[in-house]
């Protein structure tokens, strides 16, 4: 028996409250004054024929007194009862289910540790408490990790190796960089720790306590973003509820807002425990908010990635605060591949990027410059200094930087000017290093080799081209690739219509009409007028006043079809007019790539664009730019993805080692055997789970050769995860309105509470009738037990 306001059963409070009715009687009888006259000697026998029986209504009078009295303070002082006393109003066995939450936001610390800490340490209260019960307990343990790890798997056909469940060596490898270090508390979805699954249904007793206790030691949060709902669904399909005992679940967490962000199927899911009989308790282990910084993002702008060419890193900081934080550098780093005296890569350290200010909720984005000599995977690092939340403050990301780029060039006319012309644009032989490398080849070229090696093609003045070669372009685009076409003398609008256009259907953005002559006597202004928002053009052109662009004349360009608009999916736009408002440059996004179609000719025939006009090259450096984004390698994953590669089963041995960051500055490496792909014959595919770390994953695969080749891939923590706002008990109720539940703070559970203890008497209605009946059973006996005179009109 346990009290939730222990202070008012005190004995201070509780004799002098149940003496109350024993001292206002014994004052009642001291108020008399003995009298003897002759007629109450009369009345003194008859009483003493009669005194044991008043006495005995006196006393129970009394009694009653006293007990509505310790009832009041009963229900007042919270009394809950072990379940043996309350079997008439509950089951027998509780079954302690607690869902735990170690998503990567309980690594907030506090001063008495982290917010997971605390969870830890709810759970041990709950079964310490159960284990006091005389009545048979069980427990169960859920993280919200593991739930979300196994319906991953489930959605994956059941991935064999748990995420980051390899052993750590037993030698430590040293790290290649201060990149890689992680804190103690970079733990993986495993967390290194025991499996949860092994605390299902146990019966609570002192072997548990043990067992619990030395597990719960090596628990840690994870990196994870994981929210409740997975763990919720277990309830009733993992944990099947008995009907003869009574469950009680609690939702150990930090209840942060994202978390709750669709409160809709959240609330069913409790609702379906509620229905299955189930109590619902929220403990909430976080009082305040804590402010957060956060490197959100980090990743290379899309353009050329060549060795030797300045490419840019766009890195964007968020504060998850309430107020303002200004004058805050971030420190960068870079890795190469060059190897320094010890055969290690080198690491360099980067000017530190400053933010003058970045106001609550804000997220500020800027851009630098590295360069990196040797082709490759290469990486970057972005830091913050440490804050409440330390795992979000680095953020890592992967270059794969080319010995130079390819870009194929498809000319109607092999060997025309046009094609010289632009090759020369793009690559201006000994003049400047683009990183690119031009080809021109004729259309057949198409249909006989791959095209997924090119980061651009253009078309010039094509007249026709097969099927195949259509088929090859479509699927090229749609992968993500840049088409440019270039129209010219030869360009057939039947042809482009049909097979590029193709009703709308293909990647060329516009049905043609016909080639016309810019009409200059109606309308003033520039011959070429250039959309200074678009990409293309806003990074150089946007700024300026007198820009060479309206030095550009157009004779000729092809014309679309009267009353053709681009359509209102923003897929098509318009990104260059001629005066008059004509489309000359029309955009359509295809599949993942996007097509370019330029309505004159590359070659100064049809205008005087390439005719020493320096916006000439600069466009087209802008427009293979632009275009090679969507086969810009990314190379980023979020933490607990599964980290897969495709490589040519003729070239590579099957065995690929990967290599995770560990702790502090110890990596491991993992060996795992290719399977044959499912979507190309050619091909094998390796996959490795064990991403539970933020930081660079490396393959290293072998060819047939002998020859070794790595590849690397940044793996990050998601970014809402960093956002510690928390909900409050107001907020949970209303977005799960219609669910009952109790809500704690942590602090509850450091002792006795109703939900551990069993029977909470002051939450059922019966004790309140009880006490109605008491009260009313006392007037009657003061009635019995008092004197009245008769009624008026009675007899005596």
């Amino acid at each position: 028996m346990s009290f939730i306001q222990s202070a008012l059963t005190s004995w201070w409070i509780v004799v002098p409250l149940l003496s109350a009715p024993v001292i206002i009687h014994l004052i009642n009888l001291l108020r008399h004054k003995k009298v003897k006259w002759a007629a109450m000697e009369f009345l003194l026998a008859s009483q003493k024929r009669n005194r044991n029986y008043i006495r005995f209504k006196q006393l129970l009078l009394l009694l009653a007194r006293m007990a509505a009295l310790a009832l009041i303070l009963l229900l007042l002082a919270g009394l809950v009862l072990p379940d043996q006393w309350s079997k008439m109003f509950g089951g027998s066995k509780v079954h302690h289910v607690v869902l735990l939450d170690d998503s990567y936001s309980t690594q907030d610390r506090h001063d008495d540790g982290t917010v997971f800490d605390r969870g830890v340490e709810v759970v041990r209260n709950i079964v310490g408490q159960a284990a006091a019960q005389p009545t048979e307990q069980a427990f169960s343990l859920v993280r919200f990790s593991e739930a979300a790890r196994r319906e991953s798997d489930v959605q994956n056909n059941a991935i064999s190796n748990p995420v980051d469940d390899a052993p750590e060596p037993t030698q430590p490898v040293d790290a290649v960089a201060d990149d890689n270090q992680t804190s103690d508390t970079d733990a993986s979805p495993a967390g290194g720790a025991p499996e949860t699954e092994t605390f299902r249904r146990r019966r609570v007793n002192d072997a548990l306590l043990v067992e619990l206790e030395n597990s719960t030691k090596s628990f840690e949060p994870t990196n994870l973003p994981a929210d409740p709902l997975e763990a919720l669904k277990s309830i009733g399909h993992d944990l099947a509820l008995g009907e003869d005992e009574k469950t009680v679940v609690y939702l150990v967490s930090d209840f942060r807002r994202n978390q709750w962000s669709n409160p809709d199927v959240l609330a069913q899911e409790l609702a379906r425990i509620r229905e299955l009989g189930a109590e619902i308790h929220f403990v909430s282990t976080v009082d305040n908010r804590q402010a957060n910084l956060a490197v959100t993002d980090l990743r290379p702008v899309p353009g050329v990635h060549a060795a030797g060419v300045p490419l840019e890193v766009e890195v964007e900081v968020t504060n998850f605060s309430s107020e303002p934080i200004r004058d805050l550098n971030l420190q960068l780093a870079s890795q190469t591949n060059a190897a320094d005296s010890r055969g290690e890569p080198q690491s360099y350290s980067l000017p530190a990027v400053a933010f003058d200010a970045i106001a609550p909720g804000q997220s500020l984005r800027k851009t630098f410059r590295v360069t990196f000599q040797t082709a490759g995977d290469h990486q970057v690092v972005a830091r913050l200094d440490a804050d409440a939340l330390e795992v979000d403050n680095e953020r890592y990301a992967v270059v794969r930087v080319l010995p130079e780029a390819p870009v194929l060039i498809v000319d109607g006319l092999v060997d025309s000017y046009a094609g010289k012309l632009l090759a020369l644009a793009l690559s201006p032989a000994q003049r400047v290093r683009t990183g690119l490398s031009p080809r021109i080849e004729a259309p057949s070229f198409l249909r006989e080799n791959p095209l997924a090696g090119f980061q651009t093609i253009f078309l010039l003045n094509i007249r026709s081209l097969s099927d195949d070669e259509v088929r090859a372009l479509n699927s090229y685009v749609a992968e993500g690739g840049g088409v440019v076409y270039f129209a010219g003398e030869d360009t057939s609008a039947d042809f482009v219509n049909k097979q590029l256009y193709a009703d709308g259907q293909g990647f060329f953005p516009a049905p043609l009409r016909a080639p016309v002559y810019l009409d200059t006597s109606s309308q003033a202004g520039p011959d070429l007028q250039v959309d200074l928002t678009h990409p293309i053009f806003a990074k150089t052109f946007g700024g300026s006043r007198n820009s060479f662009l309206n030095l550009v004349l157009i004779d000729r360009y092809f014309s679309v079809p009267a009353g053709w608009k681009a359509a209102d999916d923003d897929n098509t736009q318009v990104i260059a007019t001629v005066r008059g408002g004509a489309p000359l440059m029309i955009e359509r996004k295809f599949g993942q790539g996007r097509a370019i179609a330029v309505l004159t000719t590359a070659s100064p025939d049809w205008n005087n664009w390439g005719r020493g006009n320096p916006t000439f090259v600069i466009t087209m450096l802008e427009l293979q730019s632009y275009l090679s984004a969507g086969r810009s390698f990314d190379g980023q994953l979020a933490v607990g993805s599964p980290l897969r590669i495709d490589f040519a089963r003729e070239m590579y041995d099957p065995r690929v080692a990967f290599t995770a960051p560990g702790r502090g500055a110890v990596r491991r490496t993992i060996e795992e055997k290719a399977i044959d792909s499912e979507t190309e014959s050619r091909l094998r595919e390796a996959r490795f789970t064990g991403t539970g770390r933020p930081g660079v994953y490396e393959a290293l695969l072998t060819r047939i050769d002998g020859e070794e080749d790595v590849r690397r891939f940044a793996v990050n923590v998601a970014t809402a995860e960093g956002d510690l706002e928390i909900s409050s008990p107001s907020d949970l109720a209303s977005s799960i309105d219609g669910v009952d539940f109790e809500y704690h703070r942590s602090a509850e559970f450091a002792g006795p509470s109703e939900s551990q203890a069993g029977f909470n008497v002051s939450e059922d209605w019966r004790f309140f009738i009880l006490l109605i009946l008491l009260l009313i059973g006392e007037q009657l006996l003061a009635y019995s037990a008092s004197f009245h005179p008769p009624l008026k009109g009675g007899s005596r």
